[in-house]
């Protein structure tokens, strides 16, 4: 095993231990929040004057939370995959 794949197991190991939950808040959630950014400025960019409507701030909470769980779950999945392959 790599010197890298070690680190990985070990980070991982931590990871793990601290639960899916928590990693949906921290790994999922960045990601969701990037995104959703982005996401928005392209909203925006189409329709400026629709910035404080409550459809486009629902959107982007909406956007914001899809990509924070779907990210979350497919990444533990592939993680924990390549974990149990490394251990």
């Amino acid at each position: 095993m790599s010197k890298s794949d070690k680190r990985f197991v070990r980070k991982w190991r931590r990871v793990r231990r601290k639960g899916f939950f928590r990693y949906t808040l921290t790994q999922g959630l960045i990601f969701g929040i990037i995104i959703g950014a982005v996401n928005l400025l392209i909203m925006y960019i189409d329709k400026p004057d629709e910035i404080f409507s409550n459809e486009f701030i629902i959107r982007g909470l909406l956007i914001v939370g899809s990509v924070t769980i779907i990210y979350a779950v497919f990444s533990w999945f592939v993680n924990n995959f390549i974990y149990t392959k490394l251990k």
